[in-house]
């Protein structure tokens, strides 16, 4: 079963829902597919499944059309308001597949209810009980569907996401290549390099491509990867991801220039770190804005 909802209730983890950031995964980069909850039922899920069999996007362009059959999971979780960019909305697939009553982890699914009549809901409807209790709770929070306007330009938006994350896949692949030879790159990093300690895993359980977001050191540090981020003209300077507009953003100026380097290095950042969400643009002209960025970085760090 699928089920639209609103996007507060897969992202606004005040209120207890599921949430789904792009902070977080970078906050996280050891778990390529992350669950991240509220203080709701979601804790007791991530607790109680395998890192393993739960899949989550915070961008739906990088769902189906990148994760291969070949890669398990019991419950995916799709935002659908990046690769649409009208509309705001998200999907829960439950597999059916998962026994909740298993164990004792999932206490609001496989025991009674605290507000809801005391229902057992795997008692009650057994291997989609996760489908009925996410219906139930969500009717009751949040109201039981998208607006119109919203579900219609979702699907308007997934009739050509295919073509689309051929196009991310495409020139994906052309950028690591520009920018792994390039002379003023410290270093790439992406799933798809074989230096990458994600490439065996990421080849096997998608082999289509391992998503459009690339991480790049300039050379000459912080300075240098804010000229960059600066100059660039056809790149949009956002933290966003999976939009068709290529979208760089350089954490160290931005969003995290309150963390100490300590805790940078922790997190995986680095002060000569750019983000990058690779857009659907004639590839030409990306490698041409990012080298008016990289002129901008060498003149930083020389004047």
């Amino acid at each position: 079963p699928i089920i639209l909802c609103a996007k507060g209730l897969i992202e606004d983890d005040e209120k207890g829902g599921l949430f789904l950031t792009d902070y977080m995964s970078q906050t996280y980069p050891k778990r390529p597919f992350a669950l991240l909850s509220g203080p709701s039922f979601a804790d007791e899920i991530i607790k109680g499944l395998p890192a393993a069999l739960v899949a989550a996007s915070d961008n739906s362009a990088l769902a189906d059309s990148v994760i291969s059959d070949f890669a398990p999971s019991h419950l995916r979780l799709y935002k659908g308001s990046d690769p649409i960019g009208v509309a705001i909305g998200g999907a829960v697939v439950d597999g059916g597949n998962f026994d909740w009553g298993q164990n004792d982890k999932f206490p609001t699914i496989a025991q009674p209810h605290y507000s809801m009549d005391g229902i057992n809901f795997h008692e009650e409807y057994g291997p989609v009980a996760f489908t009925a209790k996410f219906r139930a709770e969500a009717m009751y929070n949040f109201g039981p569907c998208l607006s119109p306007t919203n579900a219609f330009h979702l699907l308007q938006g997934l009739e050509t996401l295919p073509l689309r994350m051929q196009r991310h896949m495409e020139n994906t692949a052309a950028l690591l290549e520009f920018l792994s030879a390039h002379e003023d790159v410290a270093w790439v990093r992406h799933p798809n390099l074989a230096d990458h300690p994600g490439h065996e895993i990421a080849s096997r359980l998608m082999p289509r491509g391992a998503g459009s977001i690339i991480s790049f050191g300039v050379k000459g540090g912080r300075d240098a990867g804010r000229a960059f981020i600066e100059a660039v003209q056809l790149a949009s300077h956002l933290a966003n991801v999976g939009d068709a507009k290529t979208l760089v953003i350089h954490p160290a100026s931005t969003t995290h220039s309150h963390i100490d380097a300590e805790a940078m290095k922790q997190g995986g950042l680095s002060d000569d770190m750019i983000r990058l969400s690779v857009g659907l643009e004639d590839i030409d002209d990306i490698k041409a804005d990012f080298e008016i960025g990289f002129r901008a970085a060498r003149k930083k760090t020389k004047g």
